[in-house]
């Protein structure tokens, strides 16, 4: 079974994460949502990737954060 993920900022370094996903057998890009809207919108564009308006809708078309993924602000030390 694939992992659905889905990518949370559409800024530079995103184009390198979707690549890399891209070659893992075991992963889907879900898609890409990003606070700039019209950032997310080329992002999906160039790269055939679904967009969504927020974290909640990318998460209820299935992306799941992974176990090891930190689930909110960690403290500081």
């Amino acid at each position: 079974m694939k992992r659905r993920v889905g990518l949370v900022g559409a800024g530079y370094i995103c184009e390198y994460h979707i690549a890399a996903i891209r070659r893992l057998p075991d992963v889907e890009l879900v898609g890409v949502t990003d606070l700039d809207a019209a950032r997310a919108a080329k992002v999906g564009e160039k790269f055939g990737v679904p967009v969504f308006a927020s974290l909640k809708a990318l998460k209820e078309a299935g992306a799941n954060p992974h176990r090891d993924h930190p689930r909110g602000p960690r403290p500081r030390l």
